[in-house]
């Protein structure tokens, strides 16, 4: 490098030291705007955990990712200097030294990032203020919240906004946990993979239910935080959910009156394409607007498809802000469960839909319905492996022994059958259970069924489920009527073939609907065949959808 460019470089870093320091003080007074009214920042304490650094204490890595405003770095090593000696800066030294101590996992990484603002902001000093103050707002945040799915904050700038007092752009920072990965980058590799499987329902199902999760913890503090998208959701080495980028988070104020849906004039936030409507028209809003970014992202987790990316602006203007038409899923072949949170969660008017606990609870349900038709499943399959083999002639069934073992019919496909209710409560989801409705069927089983609390919707298509059948016949004294049964039809018969003989009790019959498409089995324990038939009919019937609309779209549903 010359002696001109030298200078030229010096020169151009010294007037970039004045323009951070003339806006730090302005940094300083646009945060304080924006939390002032901020009841959760100002009654809660910040985590001990948190440590303070200076700029030169971090050595930076390799470069991890970059935003809008910022950049991320891994935090290769730590150089601490002495602090004073003090009761506060004990317990400091002692969150210093502890994000030292794990600085490296056992295979080498670095396990914390660090963030602070990209240089090419100074081309705007008022932008640089704005994102600055963000970006201290952020740490605030996360200084406060203690969540399993928010990513934790573990470190930030000595002194706060005043580090820009220092000149140079990156002197504010924060540190975080270092995440593995991004959902964003997750969906691409599913895509390439072509993992839309339907068994992969359930994985993203329990992503999508971390999401929900961390979101109800937001907005029972009454924080919304306005950018719910794919690139703000990552995962830790151990595959748990982490949301994070806080910057646009916003605590709202307390509410005029007691109507749970009122709404705010807040400004113009987050992605297009995960934003809901009220907010792209600049309307006031509430905390669903992250019910309707989160319906967003999960249908992109479930599509492998960014939502509205076939579109123009002016269609999307016409289609989705005007008609309330939303992306397709009907091919999709969800669960009807999910289908139906989906729809629910963007709808157009934030007042249909359902709150991020009503979400969280719903949720839950249908992954434990789901896990435990699992565990029915493998269940059955170990008693079929002690199942006798299919009987050849009469004679054999006649000689049966007594200690066989009868293996109970399997219920339908988990990922086709209804789990939820069609008509929800705000906060549970779930509508009370119509004591006189003759379509609820009455289990009798002790199975799960019986707590179900769907009925019939002329609507929605959807009839409770069949009790699972938990006794078809007891061993010894069924078995022997069932021979003697078997014994009076040869004798009538005459003839040693293999007799038609069915023995069929209360609860073998299964019944359910599938947007009008009506199976019903009566099971025969004459053979396994029979029921291996039964089974193969049931998996080959799945809901039938009527798709409508152009360019891809669904109709909205009211």
């Amino acid at each position: 490098m010359s002696i001109d460019q030298q200078q030229q470089q010096q020169q151009q870093e010294q007037h970039e030291a004045r323009i951070v320091r003339n806006i730090a003080h302005a940094v300083e007074e646009y945060a304080a705007g924006l939390t002032r009214d901020a009841k959760f920042l100002n009654q809660t304490e910040i985590e001990s955990s948190v440590a303070v650094f200076h700029s030169s204490e971090i050595v930076l890595g390799k470069l991890l990712g970059k935003g809008g405003f910022s950049q991320v770095y891994e935090a290769s090593t730590f150089n601490l200097m002495q602090t004073q000696p003090s009761a506060a800066a004990s317990e400091m030294n002692l969150a210093r030294r502890i994000v030292e101590s794990t600085a490296v996992d056992y295979r080498g990484q670095a396990t914390y990032a660090l963030k602070h603002l990209d240089k090419k902001l100074l081309q705007n000093p008022d932008e640089f203020c704005a994102a600055a103050a963000d970006l201290y707002v952020e740490a605030k945040y996360m200084s406060r919240f203690n969540h399993p799915n928010i990513l934790k904050l573990r470190g930030m700038a000595n002194g706060g906004t005043a580090a820009f007092q220092e000149g140079r752009y990156n002197s504010f920072f924060i540190l975080t946990d270092r995440l593995s990965d991004t959902l964003d980058s997750r969906i691409e590799r599913w895509s390439r993979q072509g993992q839309n499987r339907q068994d992969s329902i359930v994985v993203k199902s329990k992503y999508a239910l971390q999401v929900a999760s961390a979101l109800e913890y937001l907005h029972e503090r009454r924080i919304v935080f306005r950018d719910v998208k794919p690139m703000n959701i990552g995962f830790k080495t151990d595959d748990t959910v982490q949301l994070f980028d806080f910057g646009l988070c916003r605590e709202l104020p307390d509410p005029i009156s007691y109507d749970v849906e009122e709404t705010f004039k807040m400004s113009n936030a987050g992605t297009k394409r995960y934003m809901a409507p009220e907010i792209y028209i600049n309307s006031c809003y509430n905390l669903k607007v992250d019910c309707y970014s989160w319906a967003a992202v999960f249908y992109e987790m479930l599509s492998l498809e960014k939502p509205y990316s076939r579109i123009s602006d002016i269609e999307f203007q016409t289609l989705v802000l005007g008609q309330g038409l939303r992306p397709k899923i009907s091919h999709l072949r969800l669960p009807q469960s999910v289908d139906l949170l989906i729809q629910q969660a963007w709808t157009q008017h934030a007042t249909q839909r359902p709150s991020t606990k009503a979400i969280r609870i719903t949720l839950e349900q249908i992954i434990s319905r789901w896990e435990q038709e699992q565990e029915m499943q493998q269940q059955q399959q170990a008693m079929a492996m002690h199942v006798a083999a299919p009987v050849q002639n009469s004679a054999a069934m006649i000689t049966t022994p007594t200690t066989a073992t009868i293996a109970e019919p399997q219920r339908p496909p988990a990922f086709f059958r209804s789990v939820s209710t069609p008509m929800y409560d705000s906060d549970t989801m779930m509508a009370p259970r119509p004591a006189s409705n003759p379509m609820f069927a009455a289990g009798s089983g002790s199975g799960s069924d019986t707590n179900m609390t769907a009925w019939h919707d002329p609507q929605l298509h959807q009839v409770p489920l069949p009790p699972s059948p938990t006794h078809l016949f007891t061993f010894d004294q069924d078995l022997a009527a069932f021979n003697q049964q078997q014994q009076t039809i040869l004798k009538k018969k005459n003839s040693t073939a293999s007799a038609d003989a069915t023995l069929t009790t209360e609860n073998s019959t299964a019944c359910w609907d599938q947007d009008l498409s009506i199976c019903t089995f009566d099971y025969s324990l004459s053979s396994l065949m029979e029921l291996e038939k039964d089974q193969a009919l049931a998996s080959s019937k799945r809901t039938s959808f009527l798709e409508v609309g152009a360019f891809g779209f669904d109709t909205p549903k009211n």
